[in-house]
């Protein structure tokens, strides 16, 4: 069985907790469709990572700042696939940090981390940098789904 680790990144500050998970339980929900409607659930695993699941602005799960940024900074490193929403990437720090480990990592390592960008935003309308790191853009949470599964998972 071929295992994937796909990161779900996008703004957390200053919105609520179901606005950071809505989206990311849509993409998880729509991928792991697929793959059962594929009969591709005999051969392949995904693990979601969701990092509201772990830590969430004004909770009291960590002890520092410095643990946050080191266990998302880990999990986009050990992941196959970003999943990066666009939509409030402007004002979200922690996303264009996120975005900068994927290039990191494909330039300075042997590994590929490759990044899906979903959101209302049109592309030409990001810092140039950040639409420079997505590989792939989707408007819609269930293309993106689908782009996933039938080229980047398969």
């Amino acid at each position: 069985m071929r295992e994937y680790q796909i990161y779900t990144a996008g703004k957390m500050s200053g919105i609520s907790n179901d606005e950071q998970m809505k989206w990311r339980y849509e993409i998880d929900i729509a991928i792991g469709e697929i793959i059962r409607n594929c009969g591709l659930d005999r051969i392949i695993k995904v693990n979601m990572v969701h990092p509201p699941r772990y830590y969430s602005y004004g909770e009291d799960y960590h002890k520092s700042e410095r643990e946050v940024k080191e266990w998302d900074t880990t999990r986009v490193m050990q992941s196959d696939i970003v999943i990066v929403n666009t939509d409030y990437v402007a004002d979200s720090t922690g996303t264009h940090y996120e975005l900068a480990m994927c290039d990191a990592v494909n330039r300075l390592t042997n590994n590929h981390i490759f990044v899906v960008g979903i959101g209302n935003t049109k592309p030409e309308n990001l810092h140039p940098w950040i639409a420079e790191s997505i590989m792939r853009y989707e408007h819609d949470i269930q293309d993106a789904a689908e782009y996933i599964v039938n080229y980047l998972l398969i």
